[in-house]
């Protein structure tokens, strides 16, 4: 099902895969996306596994959603997949702010600006990185991006300064090269309607959640569609993800193509905002 991330070897650039699933309730969305995304996402050796979910979007949706992979995981065999834990405690402005031993500094490439190694807590660094976040939802609710929910987990000092430059620059997402997930599960609603969004690819995610997001959520990148967004040019200069709209391909498994007309208009719509021309090589599909 999915792809692995590109290389710069590599003489074309590889599908990569959004699977979109809706439901009568956030658990029933989230489970369908689990079974299909555990189809082809092994576990990978004995590190542990750390569910990232950011602070500020600790609430009983993202919570339950996180449990349920934890779930997932385990039921795949803890001596295959390691221990699991689920969104690690992030030292603030105080308490173990002060202690280095409890960061481990990640040296970026040296194509990155950020001379300064991104530092990120101990237990986060030597697992595999899974991570839950939200879509943006209606006006007035909380709203953060795929990318800047991964940067919430690095040192506070480099956190500040992402959330602080998330419209004017790329600095989050020079963050992410640190932390970048094995997988990524956004939850939320589209027209009212329970949906949950899964890919291995944080930058797809990124597109996604810009894409459905209503403009008033959006503010002043209202007028910017999101392959023009600063986050996202910065990440696909620094290849974090994918590149290129003829890359991307929307999955809708849990009905078939034109049988659902919720399903067809989300995807109508992510597709117009993301330059995807339906009945092209990215077109939506179903497995």
């Amino acid at each position: 099902m999915f792809n692995e991330r590109f290389r710069p070897t590599d003489p074309v650039l590889p599908r990569i895969e959004v699977a979109i699933v809706s439901g009568d309730s956030p658990r029933s969305a989230v489970k369908a996306t689990l079974d299909f995304a555990f189809v082809d996402v092994p576990c990978t050796g004995p590190n542990p596994s750390a569910i990232l979910v950011p602070r500020s979007l600790r609430h009983s949706s993202v919570r339950e959603t996180a449990n349920m992979l934890s779930q997932g995981l385990a039921d795949r065999g803890r001596e295959v997949c390691g221990n699991v834990m689920i969104s690690p405690d992030v030292p603030g402005w105080r308490g173990r702010f002060w202690d280095r031993t409890d960061w481990v500094p990640i040296h970026l490439p040296e194509f990155a600006e950020r001379r300064d190694p991104v530092r990120i807590p101990r237990q986060v660094a030597g697992a595999t990185r899974y991570l839950v976040s939200s879509l943006p939802g209606p006006v007035g609710m909380r709203k953060l991006r795929p990318i800047q929910a991964l940067a919430s987990f690095a040192h506070p000092r480099q956190r500040l300064a992402s959330f602080l430059d998330a419209s004017h620059s790329g600095v989050a997402a020079e963050i992410a090269l640190a932390l970048r997930p094995r997988l990524v599960l956004l939850i939320g609603d589209y027209e009212e309607t329970p949906i949950s969004i899964v890919t291995t690819d944080i930058v797809a995610a990124e597109l996604l959640w810009l894409a459905l997001a209503p403009p008033p959520v959006l503010g002043h990148d209202a007028v910017v569609g999101p392959w023009e967004d600063p986050v996202v040019q910065r990440a696909t200069e620094i290849d974090l993800g994918v590149r290129l709209p003829d890359q991307l391909v929307i999955r809708t498994p849990d009905a078939p193509v034109g049988a659902s007309a919720f399903l067809d208009r989300l995807v109508e719509r992510a597709q117009q905002r993301l330059g995807i021309t339906s009945g092209g090589d990215a077109s939506t599909s179903t497995t």
